[in-house]
């Protein structure tokens, strides 16, 4: 029999994460799967109803069984450490003795040059896209299959050398530790900066984020290190 395992995707109504899921579909469809495989995905999504409509959409596209694909009716807004508890608890309840074999950790917003914060205090873009995907693989390790995987979708803008928005060594580096919480781990805007700048900033700070946590995690749960794209 098809064994009880899950995959987890977060921001699925568009881009990377609708296409994942699509994938995914396609191969529940096509009836191929062995044993050892999945057998249901959720899409994990703060827009319930768009989430729902899209993994309708897919279903139909893909030949694949509806009820293949799964929606909470709780949303999943990864800016709301609130919103992310919320959600694992009805994800738990849901799965029951379910294992979730991937997560995969996509959803995520741009670089918005307006400078926000969150219910929680914390800048939105490193909340959303480091902070809240922290929580929720931090809540879902129980679940997780042996042998499962997390997948932190990131981007090449960690990287400082890209010169996509981290500052360069001579271009408003912190000088101090108050500087430092203020500039990287708050992303508070810099005085003479760009709001475009800023914005980017504040995004490639999360997606740098995003690797760090990926190299930690697999190091404190297994002492593997993870696989890098070319």
């Amino acid at each position: 029999p098809m064994s009880q395992h899950t995959i987890v995707v977060t921001g699925c109504t568009q881009g990377l994460g609708y296409h994942a899921v699509t994938s995914l579909a396609r191969d529940l469809g096509s009836g191929a799967l062995k044993s050892n495989n999945f057998d249901l995905v959720i899409l994990s999504c703060r827009n319930v109803k768009a989430a729902k409509d899209t993994a309708a959409a897919i279903a139909k596209s893909s030949k694949c069984d509806p009820s293949k694909l799964v929606v909470l009716d709780t949303p999943c807004d990864l800016s709301n450490l609130d919103s992310v508890r919320s959600y694992y608890s009805a994800l738990n309840a849901f799965l029951g003795p379910r294992k979730i074999i991937s997560l995969v950790n996509n959803a995520g917003i741009g670089g918005n040059p307006n400078y926000t914060k969150t219910p929680q205090g914390y800048e939105q873009i490193w909340a959303t896209n480091h902070l809240g995907h922290f929580l929720l693989t931090l809540l879902c390790i129980p679940n997780m299959a042996e042998g499962s995987r997390v997948v932190n979708v990131s981007s090449e803008v960690h990287d400082p050398l890209a010169k996509t928005g981290l500052p360069d060594a001579d271009e408003h580096w912190p000088q101090s530790t108050d500087e430092y919480d203020s500039r990287l781990a708050r992303g508070e805007p810099i005085p003479g900066e760009s709001a475009f700048k800023s914005g980017a900033r504040r995004y490639s700070r999360s997606k740098l984020c995003n690797v760090l946590f990926t190299y930690e995690l697999a190091r404190r749960l297994s002492a593997a290190v993870p696989a890098t794209l070319p």
